[in-house]
């Protein structure tokens, strides 16, 4: 299994390893745009086996901290 970060930094195109949490987000990276969070979306939810509602993939595109507390409410071990 992938890890969170290895999705994002796979589908943003930015190597996240030593980038802080706080800043892996959109006002901080610059690929990270609408069809980036959709792409990350669609590979959490196959990677994860999980169904992420609207409401919490608006609270995601906040950024990684966001998806981390997200998918520890799916049951997610991060």
């Amino acid at each position: 299994m992938n890890s969170l970060k290895q999705i994002l930094s796979d589908i943003l195109k930015v190597d996240l390893e030593n980038y802080p949490d706080e800043k892996i987000s959109a006002a901080f990276i610059e690929s990270w745009d609408s069809f980036a969070l959709l792409n990350m979306v669609i590979v959490i939810e196959e990677e994860y086996g999980i169904k992420i509602d609207p409401s919490e993939i608006m609270e995601m595109n906040n950024g990684y901290l966001s998806m981390v507390n997200v998918l520890k409410r799916h049951g997610v071990a991060i």
